[in-house]
């Protein structure tokens, strides 16, 4: 049992009403653990490997490089086929997008507007 399933049905609850809600916590709790499992396996961050930047378990290939050829375009079976890095499966992938919407979930951000 994950440390997230009894809380996350209460919390629902209490933000959206009902039971339905509570049903779809839950399984969005699975989803997110599992998820998060797959990041854990799939993605590792050490200060001595790439200057603790987060990259690819067994690797040195790092996360960013990746989400830059998926937002060039470059389709998922090219990046893990023999032009890019065959080592490279689509868990990988796919892990390292649950990373990044992890990590935009938990961060401020200053609206650009106040940048200029």
């Amino acid at each position: 049992m994950s440390r997230r399933t009894g809380t996350v049905k209460q919390t629902n609850m209490r933000r959206f009403g009902g039971l339905f809600a509570a049903h779809i916590g839950n399984t969005r709790a699975t989803w997110y653990d599992n998820n998060m499992e797959a990041v854990r396996n799939y993605i590792h961050v050490n200060p001595t490997v790439c200057h603790g930047q987060p990259h690819f378990a067994h690797t040195r290939i790092l996360v960013h490089t990746v989400l830059e050829l998926l937002e060039a375009g470059e389709p998922v079976e090219e990046i893990t086929g023999a032009s890019y890095y065959p080592m490279l499966t689509e868990k990988h992938i796919a892990a390292a997008l649950h990373y990044a919407s992890e990590l935009l979930k938990t961060r401020a951000y200053v609206p650009q507007t106040a940048l200029r």
